[in-house]
């Protein structure tokens, strides 16, 4: 093995400092350090120690907290999601908007597209309709949408009539003119139908009868009352 002689003269000056204690008694300052030479290798560990362990990793310090209790936003936990919105489903029984009978839901429109049309192709658009609450219940109620022809002056009116979420029919077979809800329970919907008789003008059609329209023990559509003839 080779050993450069700047090395050996470095050993040399550290074995003569530590013979010159031996024959004096004078302290002697040993260097704290001896610089190797440029390109020179790094000396082996001496005999006993461990010259395998490996270098301690730093670990870094941690932040100091902010002034006034901030906290860093590494350590700020997330905020919890936010469920999404869902849209309620529509009430099957025909309900909503605080009535027995929405005229606006899906039972009501359903009903209307069964009707016969008009036979100039205009549709049917509801002119009026019941306004039963909910908070008054809504057991054994009799509820009714009037839909009628949007032209004319005087519209042909078909009744609809509801109960409990299922549509019981028209109140007639054919649609009348001159058709005027009078009044309104729980179970009955009074109806006047008129029409006009010889020589009455348009505006003022003299004749006139009363037809109740009433919930039977069984759920089932009653009437009673006549009808205006047949023109």
């Amino acid at each position: 093995m080779r050993i450069k002689l700047p090395v050996l003269a470095a050993i040399a000056v550290v074995a003569g400092l530590l013979t010159a204690c031996d024959g004096d008694d004078r302290p002697v300052t040993l260097p704290t350090g001896i610089a190797l030479p440029s390109g020179a290798a790094e000396p082996a560990a001496p005999p006993g120690e461990d010259a395998d362990i490996p270098a301690m990793t730093p670990v870094p310090a941690t932040p100091a907290p902010q002034p006034g209790g901030a906290t860093s936003a590494a350590t700020t936990p997330a905020a919890p999601a936010t469920p999404a919105e869902t849209t309620p489903p529509a009430a099957s029984d025909g309900s909503g908007h605080g009535l027995c009978l929405d005229p606006n839901s899906e039972l009501v429109a359903s009903a209307i597209a069964g009707l016969e049309q008009d036979p100039d192709g205009q549709p049917w658009r509801i002119r009026e309709a019941s306004e039963d609450p909910i908070a008054d219940g809504c057991d054994d109620l009799l509820s009714y949408v009037a839909v009628e022809w949007p032209y004319g002056m005087h519209p042909a009116v078909h009744l609809l009539f509801f109960s409990e979420g299922r549509f019981l029919g028209t109140g007639s077979e054919e649609p009348y003119q001159y058709t005027t809800v009078l009044d309104k329970s729980v179970a009955t919907v009074s109806v006047e139908y008129r029409w006009p008789l010889d020589e009455d003008p348009l505006c003022c059609p003299q004749g006139s009868t009363l037809v109740v329209y009433y919930l039977s023990a069984d759920g089932l559509l009653t009437v009673h009352g006549d009808f205006p003839p047949h023109s």
